[in-house]
């Protein structure tokens, strides 16, 4: 618990800091660090008790800024102690118990706030916005639209930042090789042809590689594709494995295929810092932040890299964004869009009026200016946030609108999460032996479609021995 930081009049503290009364100074934070003012609409008082899915994120995101602007609020922050590897099941238990136990005023979070709507934990925003007429205009209505489309149709909760992907791309690797930039819009098929002209027989530091992917696997690409393009890996039930079908052999091919003539690299497996690395040998990996690589996907908080690639010595480019491959299909839309640091309100909270107060703080222009000085980067909901990086626009990330028909390749919401780690594993071997030429796509898949129905079939028999109390 933050014990309550007690108010002081600007009588009193006039000869200490006659900034501080005039709003251009600040107070200390739990950390001893400075945290500035943003002045409140209204006065929040007494406990506010706050469930976070990571406490010490939101202390060190939120928590500083709320209890410097609400001094006379006594603010408690509760969550589960979540570990890596954590269950979603396990996680969305521990939620509904410690939320049952703790009664919190505002629950904060990403990963459980669908099955909070399912569970009828939340309080409906729309109309406490009518009410204090907030202006919801001032929120990205893609942001918005999206923590609706979670709601079925209701606000449940507003979202302070959102995440999305967008293709970088080195401008002075394209401009050696006089190849043309990427464009807004492009497809897998295109971007792909467009990497493989970049000639792939270099040695060393010396080596350029079209596209930059730290996985190990091509298979993490051929699932982003197929996602994308609509295919998943088992029919809409979760009852039958469905990847021996020609659009995801397309799928296959076009990846497996860019991989074989050295146009993608493919990262080492267990590519772990050495013991006694230093923090320039762990940066060497990211080919695309050394300039040995002309394109790559990314989010919002990979901006906040250049700098430290910079500190160590590495030799800056000239980078620039486009939006990140579309379906031909569906050209405008997305299939990364999510919304993130959702604040919703407990439907049973003991101070309600209060927690809608903390929520339209949070989410006002003068929370927005403080938090973007003191926060790590990242893409915030409310319109006024800086849509720019480096003196470059960002519009990248935010020009696509969130898909709805696009899907995941496996679905949580429908299969047990141990077959979706054992599918990919199983899938992650099936790429190997295409790569390698030990098999053919085709046989790479017909195995991989016979494997994958054995480990849905295990998963599901398993996940019904548990939830029956386990097998007899």
């Amino acid at each position: 618990m933050i014990k309550k930081w007690m108010a002081l009049g600007c009588a009193s503290l006039l000869a200490a800091s006659i900034s501080g009364c005039l709003g251009i100074g600040g107070d200390s934070g739990a950390d001893g660090k400075t945290v500035k003012k943003a002045k409140a609409k209204t006065a929040v008082e007494g406990k506010i008790k706050v469930y976070a899915e990571f406490k010490d994120s939101f202390m060190d995101d939120f928590g500083s800024i709320l209890v410097a602007n609400y001094p006379d609020m006594d603010l408690e922050v509760v969550g589960p102690a979540v570990g890596p590897g954590m269950d979603p099941e396990e996680l969305r238990k521990e939620a509904n118990r410690i939320i049952d136990e703790e009664k919190p005023d505002l629950l904060f979070g990403s990963m459980t706030f669908a099955q909070w709507v399912k569970d009828g934990r939340l309080l409906d925003l729309e109309p406490l916005i009518k009410q204090d007429k907030f202006d919801i205009e001032s929120m990205h209505p893609a942001v918005v639209d999206t923590v609706r489309h979670m709601g079925s149709g209701k606000l449940y909760g507003l979202a302070h930042s959102f995440g999305s992907s967008a293709l970088m791309y080195n401008k002075d690797l394209f401009d050696r090789e006089q190849i043309p930039y990427p464009k807004d819009g492009m497809t897998w098929e295109e971007v792909i042809a467009l990497a493989k002209r970049f000639p792939a027989n270099g040695e060393g530091e010396n080596r350029i590689y079209g596209i930059y992917s730290n996985s190990p696997t091509p298979y993490d690409l051929i699932g982003r594709i197929g996602g994308l393009a609509g295919q998943r890996v088992t029919d809409p039930e979760g009852s039958r494995v469905t990847v021996q079908t020609e659009e995801w052999k397309r799928s296959w091919e076009l990846v497996i295929d860019a991989y074989r003539a050295g146009t993608i690299y493919l990262a080492p497996e267990n590519d772990m810092p050495a013991p006694g690395s230093t923090l320039k040998d762990s940066q060497m990996r990211d080919k695309f932040m050394i300039g040995q690589a002309a394109m790559t996907i990314v989010q919002p908080y990979s901006l906040d890299q250049f700098a430290s690639y910079k500190s160590s010595g590495f030799k800056s480019f000239d980078w620039e964004l486009v939006t990140e491959p579309v379906d031909g299909n569906r050209p405008g839309e997305s299939n990364s869009f999510y919304a993130q640091d959702i604040f919703a309100i407990n439907a049973k909270a003991p101070n309600k009026q209060a927690a809608w107060e903390i929520i339209q703080y949070v989410n006002s222009d003068a929370f927005t200016k403080v938090f973007t000085k003191s926060s790590s980067f990242r893409l915030l909901g409310n319109m006024s946030a800086v849509r720019e990086k480096d003196g470059r626009s960002l519009e990248a990330f935010i020009k696509l609108k969130p898909g709805r028909t696009a899907v995941q390749a496996v679905s949580p919401d429908n299969v047990p999460a141990a077959f979706s780690i054992s599918f990919h594993s199983l899938a992650g071997g099936a790429a190997k032996a295409a790569l390698d030429g030990s098999q053919t796509v085709g046989e790479a898949l017909e195995e991989l479609q016979r494997k994958g129905q054995l480990a849905l079939d295990q998963a599901k028999l398993s996940a019904g021995a548990t939830s029956g109390g386990g097998s007899k």
